[in-house]
């Protein structure tokens, strides 16, 4: 197996979210391809490997739920597979959202692997409910906190290079939940998807975007994320001067892998009944539920 480095910079809005990433680079999913010759015995497939969403928090009448991190999103370019190995695939799911409490309710890991490599994409974490002072947790991408008293969940829990997601954001009004973290940036009223073209080369998609935090004053649910995106749900809203129920927070998205493979060397040879589709020259699997694929 070869390891091919390239140094890409991602820019965000936020003067604080500007990161230096450290890539391996074989094929790309829009990028320059690199003129080395393959390491293996067929040409470089490439990955996209991304966790499932957290649960929003309970907004109570106290103040809004916490908005959820999106899951963990990650790539890698450089895998040069022997012929006939066998890849597993696992999609994790995403949390549920909270519907009292604190339950910090997580995404689960998804993850691929094969002989000599592993990618694995953690969970988002869980929005925290309504109150004062209430924190938000650690994920992939960390979880808004609850009202001005509380802090952030931190992102990239656990540590990858490079980083799979950001911290949670810090709530801005009071008696609102701040917004989850997200594979591109820190959560604010929600952080912002990773981009990747990788099921059509030079069109970008958006995955795991950070929830909402739910606002006061209120009276909806959080926002729940859509399947395989890998997004946060959102925080409830508060319910001033309401009754002893609150507002649910919104389900986080499940996970999502995406494969693809030069179509000179694809075999056909799934599980999990993936969507197959053809860009260019390159056969691309998207698995949404677990499943494999032998080279």
């Amino acid at each position: 197996m070869r390891d091919i480095k390239n140094k890409l910079t991602f820019k965000h809005t936020s003067s604080k979210n500007t990161k230096n990433i450290q890539n391996r680079k074989g094929r790309s999913f829009g990028y320059q391809v690199l003129g080395f010759g393959a390491g293996g015995s067929i040409p470089a497939i490439n990955f996209l490997v991304v966790g499932g969403g957290g649960g929003g928090g309970y907004g109570n009448p106290a103040s809004g739920g916490g908005g959820a991190g999106g899951g963990g999103f990650r790539t890698r370019e450089d895998v040069y597979p022997d012929a006939g190995q066998t890849i597993s695939v696992a999609i994790g799911g995403g949390g549920s959202g909270s519907t009292g409490g604190n339950p910090y309710n997580a995404g689960q890991q998804s993850n691929v692997q094969g002989a000599g490599f592993s990618i694995a994409s953690a969970g988002g974490a869980g929005g925290g409910g309504g109150g004062n002072s209430v924190n938000g947790a650690n994920g992939a991408s960390g979880s808004g906190n609850s009202t001005f008293g509380g802090s952030p969940g931190q992102g990239n829990v656990p540590a990858t290079d490079p980083a799979q997601g950001f911290d949670g954001g810090q709530s801005t009004q009071p008696a609102a939940g701040g917004g989850g973290g997200s594979a591109a940036g820190q959560g604010g009223t929600g952080g912002p998807g990773g981009q990747s073209d990788i099921l059509v080369l030079g069109q970008q998609v958006a995955y795991a975007p950070g929830g909402n935090g739910g606002i006061h004053g209120g009276n909806s649910s959080g926002a729940t994320a859509s399947g395989n995106t890998g997004g946060g749900g959102g925080g409830g809203s508060g319910k001033p001067h309401a009754p002893q129920n609150g507002n649910p927070g919104g389900g986080g998205g499940s996970g999502i892998v995406v494969i693809r493979v030069p179509s000179s060397k694809y075999t056909g040879q799934t599980t999990g009944s993936p969507t197959v589709s053809t860009d260019g020259s390159d056969k691309i699997m998207k698995f949404t539920g677990s499943g494999s694929y032998t080279t």
